[in-house]
């Protein structure tokens, strides 16, 4: 099966061959257009629409001036965390940019593989209800505190926020522990 490309991606590609003017106006559109749909579908409400418009100008000015590609793949993706870092306060284009190249070159354990350890060095009993939730939990990087609100019994939260408090107790003593080693 035959994947269509991302109009983006294309775009970009023919603008480095051309140097036509019409391709950055196609990938300005793009990128909006689906910096758009990403802050629409993923909820992302509290961020002003002018970020991604902002975003689009950065991409394009970047492409003119380096004439190199700026998305090399997965243009949702490269939205979605540059949209993210966007939010952050004092965050700007340039810094996306290195942290991407960063998490490229990074060759140690996967999120993955660190959040296991740690799990295990708390003690999380999967096979119980509790420890599935607070694995699931973490796992799925989903924010603790709206599992905590969604569970029904106080016993239950009180039991599911002492497994995370342990959790994240591992977690601190473990990045302390790496940052030593450093």
């Amino acid at each position: 099966m035959n994947r269509k490309r991302s109009p983006i991606l294309t775009a970009q590609e023919n603008y480095l061959k051309t140097r036509d003017s019409k391709y950055i106006e196609e990938l300005y559109n793009n990128v909006v257009r689906l910096g758009m749909f990403i802050l629409t579908r993923r909820g992302q409400k509290y961020q002003d629409p002018e970020d991604v418009r902002d975003l689009a100008t950065d991409i394009c000015l970047k492409l003119m001036e380096k004439g190199e590609p700026v998305i090399s793949s997965a243009p949702s993706g490269y939205l979605s965390r540059a949209l993210w870092y966007k939010q952050k306060p004092g965050m700007d284009f340039a810094d996306i940019d290195e942290i991407e190249k960063a998490a490229e070159e990074y060759d140690g354990p996967s999120y993955d593989e660190v959040a296991l350890k740690i799990q295990k060095e708390a003690g999380v009993d999967y096979s119980t209800e509790l420890g599935a939730l607070v694995g699931q939990t973490i796992e799925s990087r989903i924010n603790w505190h709206k599992v905590l609100k969604a569970l029904p019994d106080k016993a239950q939260r009180r039991a599911f926020r002492i497994q995370i408090k342990e959790v994240e107790k591992c977690a601190r003593e473990s990045a302390r522990l790496r940052a030593v080693a450093d």
